[in-house]
C-alpha cells in the first residue's frame, strides 16, 4: 500500500506549478510510474477523491478499482458547498463532523494549533489546496470526462455531511458507469474518521 500526500502540502518548493486537480492527476500518474506501479486500487477523500477521479478519467487502464469518499468537484444549487476559506476553524467543524464537539473532531480541527509549527503548516496545506479548489466548486472538465472511468467504482459519504451534502456522492455514482453509493448514518465529511469500521468494512467488500 502506498499513501500519497499532496504535493506542497508540506513544503515542497518544487511544485508550484500544480495548480489544478487535472496537475496533480499527472503527478500521481508520474509517480506510479517511478514506483513501478502497472495498475492499482486508488483510494480517495474530499479532494484527493476528485483527484482520484481525474486520474480514473484521464488514464483508465491505471486503475484496478476506485473508491471516492466526500468527493468535491460538483455543484448543486439545492446544496451550495460554502467557502471553508471564510469559514472560522471552530465552526468548520460544524460541516465536516456529525458531532462536531467530539474528540476526533476536534483532534483534526482544533480552535488553535498546539505550537507555531503546527499552525504554520496548518497553513501550508490549506494554501496549497486553495490553489487546486481556486475556480471550483465545480470541475467541469472533470465532469465531461467522468464517462471515461472504466474501473469498478465505490462512492462512499456521510449522511450528515454539511459540506459536500449526501447528493453530490449520489451525482458522482450517477455520472461514473456502473458506480455504487453507500451513505453512513452516522458521519458527515470525514466518514473514514468518525465511523472507520464501517468504512473499513465496506472497503473490504469492495476490493477484496
Amino acid at each position: 500500500m502506498v499513501t500519497a500526500v499532496h504535493p506542497a502540502f508540506y513544503n515542497y518548493d518544487d511544485t508550484v506549478h500544480l495548480e489544478e486537480s487535472e496537475d496533480l492527476a499527472f503527478f500521481y500518474l508520474d509517480l506510479l510510474d517511478a514506483l513501478g506501479i502497472p495498475r492499482a486500487h486508488l483510494v480517495g477523500h474530499s479532494l484527493g477523491a476528485m483527484v482520484a477521479a481525474e486520474i480514473a478519467s484521464l488514464d483508465p487502464h491505471y486503475v484496478d478499482r476506485l473508491v471516492l469518499i466526500s468527493p468535491l468537484g460538483m455543484w448543486q444549487e439545492e446544496a451550495p458547498i460554502p467557502d471553508f476559506y471564510v469559514i472560522p476553524r471552530r465552526e468548520q467543524r460544524h460541516y465536516c463532523f456529525a458531532d462536531p464537539e467530539s474528540e476526533v473532531a476536534r483532534e483534526a480541527l482544533p480552535d488553535r494549533m498546539p505550537n507555531e509549527e503546527a499552525e504554520s503548516a496548518f497553513w501550508q496545506r490549506y494554501a496549497a489546496a486553495g490553489k487546486v479548489l481556486w475556480g471550483l466548486p465545480v470541475n467541469l472538465r472533470l465532469l465531461r470526462r467522468l464517462h471515461r472511468v472504466k474501473s469498478p467504482t465505490l462512492v462512499i459519504g456521510g449522511e450528515k455531511d454539511r459540506l459536500t451534502a449526501p447528493i453530490y456522492a449520489q451525482l458522482y455514482a450517477q455520472k461514473v458507469p456502473g458506480a455504487d453509493v453507500v451513505l453512513l448514518s452516522g458521519s458527515a465529511h470525514y466518514p473514514h474518521l468518525e465511523e472507520p469500521d464501517a468504512v473499513l468494512r465496506e472497503l473490504e467488500r469492495f476490493l477484496g
